[in-house]
């Protein structure tokens, strides 16, 4: 009954049998997980503006940027303001899974392709999750931080680094990337 499959299966430990494996059964058991994270939060996401589809797409970009637990609920926060916002998400994880590259740098070219994962071009979410989030970016993304901040970025030392205005988020590009 979901749109799409991306997100809703749970990441975790698994056991599998080597000698007759079907992937239908792991991938019960890994959906049936993720059923009973929402039913544990079932009255929490009646109550948000968005819907769980919207929620767990939000937890595997979240999943993707965040560099520790600690920084999903600011992500989080910030997300869902710029959607407010009406504002691009510019988030270059769901052009590397789009691309299915996780490891080489992103050209210019392919951050300004027109295409549904492409969230420096496209306004809102991605069409599917880009990711199987944990329950720590499930939580944060139902339960973000309140913040005035639009932008973030991670320092070569992967510490992150947040802005108000986009002003700002250029002087902290050109004093931490380049």
């Amino acid at each position: 009954g979901y749109p799409f499959y991306e997100g809703f299966l749970f990441p975790g430990t698994y056991q599998l049998l080597r000698e007759g494996f079907s992937p239908l059964p792991f991938i019960r058991e890994s959906f049936d997980r993720y059923e009973l994270w929402y039913e544990t939060y079932a009255d929490d996401i009646s109550r948000s503006p968005y819907t769980a589809a919207e929620i767990v797409i939000t937890a595997s970009m979240i999943q993707r940027e965040a560099g520790s637990v600690q920084e999903m609920p600011m992500i989080a926060g910030i997300i869902w303001r710029r959607l407010e916002l009406d504002m691009p998400l510019g988030i270059d994880a769901t052009t590397r899974y789009e691309l299915n590259d996780w490891v080489n740098p992103l050209y210019r070219e392919d951050l300004e392709r027109h295409t549904p994962y492409n969230t420096r071009r496209r306004r809102g979410l991605p069409p599917t999750g880009i990711s199987q989030p944990g329950p720590q970016a499930l939580h944060a993304a139902l339960f973000p931080s309140e913040t005035d901040y639009l932008y973030y970025l991670h320092d070569q030392s992967g510490r992150i680094h947040y802005s108000r205005t986009y002003d700002e988020h250029l002087e902290l590009i050109r004093r931490y990337l380049r």
